[in-house]
């Protein structure tokens, strides 16, 4: 029996490692799961968030829509003084209105229809194109003065003889002075009675 004794070194088999190669595509594809997972976690999380900023800018709008009617109803006081200003203007207006009614109704009758009675001649004494501005009747119905103006100045002896005609001016003496003012005249006629108060 012959036997063969190898007194050479061993050779080393190369021995895949099937195990490794299997360890490494189990990494690899977890890898790829777990990065597919989280995209799509990452995903869903921006869809959130954009659902979550949209719901935001929603409330957004309603609330300055909120605070353009409360900025309006803040305005209402404003506009509930002024009415109550001008209320209580017309207010006063209508009991100073009230206190002239009682005292024109204090007035005789006989008197004030002669004051009437006087405010007729006086308009009624007035030449064409000739105004009054001012004037003062005193309780006998007499004038005190009369300020106006007039396009000529020819028109004041007319206007004299229509206030004496009328018993405004009886034969009291008077003062008259006219004013030229370019295309009108400015007179004023001063009964005696008032050059002496």
């Amino acid at each position: 029996m012959k036997q063969t004794i190898n007194l050479l070194p061993l050779k080393a088999k190369k021995i895949r490692n099937w195990l490794s190669f299997n360890n490494l595509l189990v990494v690899l594809a977890l890898s790829f799961f777990s990065g597919l997972s989280l995209t799509a976690f990452w995903g869903w999380q921006g869809h959130q968030l954009q659902a979550q900023v949209d719901e935001q800018q929603q409330l957004l709008v309603s609330s300055s829509q909120q605070l353009i009617e409360l900025s309006a109803q803040l305005d209402r006081p404003k506009v509930f003084s002024e009415v109550s200003l001008q209320l209580e203007q017309q207010q006063n207006q209508l009991q100073a209105m009230q206190k002239m009614l009682e005292i024109s109704s204090a007035l005789s009758v006989a008197k004030s229809q002669g004051f009437l009675l006087a405010i007729g001649s006086l308009q009624d004494s007035l030449p064409f194109r000739a105004t009054f501005e001012s004037f003062k009747i005193s309780r006998g119905q007499r004038l005190d003065y009369v300020n106006g103006t007039s396009a000529n100045a020819h028109d004041m002896p007319e206007l004299l003889g229509n206030l004496r005609a009328a018993g405004l001016l009886k034969d009291q003496i008077i003062s008259v002075s006219v004013l030229n003012n370019g295309a009108e005249h400015q007179f004023k006629i001063l009964s005696s009675q008032q050059e002496t108060e």
